[in-house]
C-alpha cells in the first residue's frame, strides 16, 4: 500500500508511460503540475462512487438560520469533507421505504446544505479522505489506474494508453466495490407471518 500521495502519483505516472517522476507535488515540473491538478478530482470522483467503509463518517448537524429551505422545516450546513450524503439515520438499520427520512441537498453561499424536517439529523456520509494509508488496496489500485488514464492524455498524449488505463481502473473499481459490500453484514429479512405459520413444504 502507498504511504503518500506522491507514491500514488509516481505509480500512476509509470502506468501512464511517463518516465519522469516527482519527489513532491509542488515540484516545478510538468509532471508535478499535472498531478496537482488531476489527482484531487480523480480521488474525489472515485470516493463518491460507493459507500467505502474506510470513508464512512457520521455527524449530527446543527440547524442554520435565515436559509431558504425549499419546503423543508430545517437547513444544515454539511461537513466540509462531505462528498456524498448516504442517508439520514432513521433508527432502523434496514429502513423500509416509508421509514426513510426525506431530504434534499442544495448549494448555498457558505457551502452545500441539507434540508429536511428533522431538527437534529444524524447523517451517514462518504468523506473526502486524504490520508492514503486508510485506502483499501483495491481502491488504491483503481485510483492509480484512473489517474494514470488522465496523465496519459495530459503528459504522454497517448490515447491508447489512456484507454487501457481506463479499462484497468474500471476493473479494479468493480473488484473494490465488491469487497466493500462484503464488509457490511445486514440483518436477515424477517419472514412473513404466513410463511412462519405454514412452515416450509
Amino acid at each position: 500500500m502507498a504511504s503518500s500521495e506522491v507514491e500514488i502519483c509516481n505509480k500512476a505516472l509509470a502506468r501512464a508511460g511517463v518516465n519522469s517522476f516527482i519527489t513532491a507535488l509542488d515540484n516545478a515540473t510538468a509532471e508535478a503540475a499535472s498531478c496537482r491538478v488531476l489527482y484531487p478530482p480523480c480521488r474525489d470522483a472515485l470516493l463518491a462512487t460507493s459507500p467505502w467503509p474506510f470513508a464512512k463518517r457520521r455527524a449530527t448537524l446543527a440547524p442554520l438560520s435565515n436559509v431558504t429551505r425549499t419546503g423543508y422545516l430545517y437547513a444544515f450546513l454539511l461537513p466540509a469533507d462531505c462528498l456524498v450524503v448516504r442517508e439520514i439515520w432513521s433508527g432502523h438499520r434496514r429502513p423500509r421505504a416509508d421509514q426513510r427520512i426525506p431530504y434534499a441537498i442544495h448549494n448555498a453561499v457558505d457551502g452545500r446544505i441539507l434540508c429536511t424536517d428533522l431538527s437534529a439529523p444524524d447523517i451517514e456520509y462518504t468523506a473526502r479522505v486524504t490520508n492514503v494509508t486508510l485506502y483499501h488496496p483495491l481502491f488504491e489500485e483503481a485510483l492509480t489506474w484512473a489517474l494514470a488514464a488522465d496523465l496519459a492524455l495530459s503528459l504522454a498524449k497517448d490515447i491508447r494508453q489512456e484507454q487501457l488505463a481506463r479499462v484497468r481502473s474500471e476493473q479494479m473499481l468493480t473488484r473494490a466495490q465488491a469487497v466493500a459490500l462484503s464488509e457490511d453484514q445486514m440483518d436477515v429479512e424477517p419472514q412473513s407471518e404466513l410463511i412462519t405459520i405454514r412452515g416450509v413444504d
